[in-house]
């Protein structure tokens, strides 16, 4: 499957927010696999974008990057010239790579909420759609 950067972020955010879920074995495994086969591409994506930041980070009088930190303590590289920072960050995170992802039978996502597999949300099913076997319509159109 064909997915972007930004696609595999947006995966990989949904995936650990219903890791802990109580859903169908079926599901765990497919889900559990795809996480790791995502996760390589997260590790290429970091490496790629803290190439980026420090490219364009501020520089303090000693040559130095300026660090900052956020709400949550995390340090941060302050971005000096943000036009190319973000031109470069919209191109890696249109990077579109051909991952070996497997599809979840609809018929088995179905199964969420239902006694005892805890349900989706809508945000959660949007945010795991692309790998949502999608059901073959009959030709019927009566």
């Amino acid at each position: 499957m064909k997915l972007s950067n930004s696609h595999i972020a947006m995966l990989i955010e949904t995936i650990e927010g219903i890791k802990d879920k109580c859903m169908p074995i079926a599901v765990g495994v497919i889900i559990s696999a795809n996480y790791e086969v995502l996760t390589t591409y997260t590790r290429i994506y970091t490496q790629a974008r803290e190439v980026i930041a420090t490219k364009h980070a501020s520089i303090d009088e000693s040559g130095e990057i300026v660090k900052t930190v956020d709400d949550e303590g995390k340090e941060l590289i302050k971005i000096g010239d943000m036009e190319q920072f973000q031109k470069e960050m919209k191109e890696l995170n249109e990077v579109v790579f051909d991952v070996a992802v497997t599809k979840i039978p609809s018929c088995e996502i179905e199964k969420f909420g239902e006694g005892k597999y805890d349900a989706l949300t809508l945000k959660e099913i949007d945010g795991i759609k692309l790998l949502i076997e999608e059901e073959e319509q009959d030709g019927d159109t009566e």
